[in-house]
């Protein structure tokens, strides 16, 4: 069934003129991940993470396969990060920000290091980002000035620079 859906997304579905397609594949070393290597030619992929050890470990075994199969693999994004916290300061008439840490610190340092790819971003967790989402509004039209906006255009440069487009 995950092949068949691949290649009607791949194969049958007019995208137009794309500068670029972005897939985002459950984890794992699955039959997802091959099918799409096997359809496709993929100028890379980008690994995905969270900071747990557990999950870390997941991705990494994960992007194994694509070494394999020689998909190149960008770097490695660490998502659910952080969040911000008002701390009782004040900074020039600002509030300060302290981040918390939920899911612990470390994940995506770790896959990076075992892939020796870089860790290209380090994602927050961002209730804003959900909202916006949730109502079909892109956080980089919505908000384009915001902390989570800013991660994402810089993330997006990155990509663009090692994929060279």
């Amino acid at each position: 069934m995950i092949t068949k859906a691949i290649h009607q997304f791949t194969a049958q579905v007019n995208w137009g003129e794309l500068d670029y397609l972005i897939i985002d594949l459950p984890p794992g070393t699955g039959d997802a991940q091959l099918s799409l290597t096997q359809i496709i030619k993929l100028d890379g992929v980008l690994i995905v993470t969270t900071p747990q050890a557990a999950a870390a470990q997941v991705a990494a075994r994960g992007a194994q396969m694509f070494a394999k199969v020689d998909v190149p693999i960008l770097g490695v994004i660490e998502n659910m990060s952080y969040f911000l916290l008002p701390s009782n300061q004040q900074i020039s008439g600002a509030e300060a920000l302290a981040k918390a840490t939920p899911f612990g610190q470390g994940g995506g340092i770790f896959v990076a290091d075992e892939l020796k790819v870089p860790l290209m971003a380090q994602l927050p967790i961002d209730g804003r980002l959900r909202e916006l989402a949730d109502k079909g509004q892109p956080v980089l039209a919505s908000e384009a000035e915001g902390l989570s906006a800013g991660i994402y255009r810089e993330l997006a440069r990155e990509v663009a620079k090692i994929v060279g487009r």
